[in-house]
């Protein structure tokens, strides 16, 4: 019995096309093209990894306050989850199925660096007062103004709840990383 290779039997099921007619080399070209740009799409997105998903789920279990949206760079939809705590935890619950969406989408807009947006937003998130995501940002000044102030009085934490993702694209773009 003669076995027949999946792209014959495509190639059968196209209209009796063979391997080597035009046709179906032009078929099997558009497969492949496609294959190739498929791959290398998804392998750019994984290379180009900048948050956490799970980190994303573990700021997810304090998602009432925001913090995962934070995290993701969607800092309105944030702020109004900790004053509703998490749209009176509904949209909290339907956050848990929507984290690894936010994590596409937050490697899409982000590029990757030196700085890493995870380690920043674990030490903002839980260190924030004294400073210590400033410092790794080489931020020193203001890291140790924060250091003083309890984070300029929760104000410049608050700041930088909303806006430590552009800062660190900034960061990156200064170094000439989106060239």
């Amino acid at each position: 019995m003669q076995s027949v290779t999946a792209w014959q039997k495509l190639g059968r099921d196209l209209g009796g096309c063979h391997g080597d007619s035009a046709p179906w080399r032009e078929v099997r070209s558009e497969l492949v093209s496609f294959w190739r740009n498929y791959h290398v799409s998804h392998t750019a997105v994984a290379a180009n990894d900048t948050h956490s998903k799970i980190v994303g789920y573990l700021l997810w279990v304090f998602g009432f306050t925001g913090s995962h949206r934070f995290y993701y760079g969607k800092p309105i939809t944030g702020t109004i989850w900790f004053f509703t705590l998490g749209l009176l935890g509904i949209g909290w619950l339907i956050d848990f199925f929507l984290i690894p969406l936010m994590d596409r989408q937050a490697d899409l807009r982000f590029q990757a660096g030196p700085t890493s947006y995870t380690l920043a937003w674990i030490l903002l998130t839980f260190l924030g007062i004294f400073g210590l995501h400033r410092m790794y940002m080489g931020k020193w000044l203001t890291g140790l103004l924060y250091l003083v102030t309890g984070g300029l009085f929760l104000l410049g934490v608050l700041y930088d709840f909303w806006t430590l993702n552009d800062q660190i694209s900034m960061k990156h773009a200064k170094r000439g990383l989106f060239d």
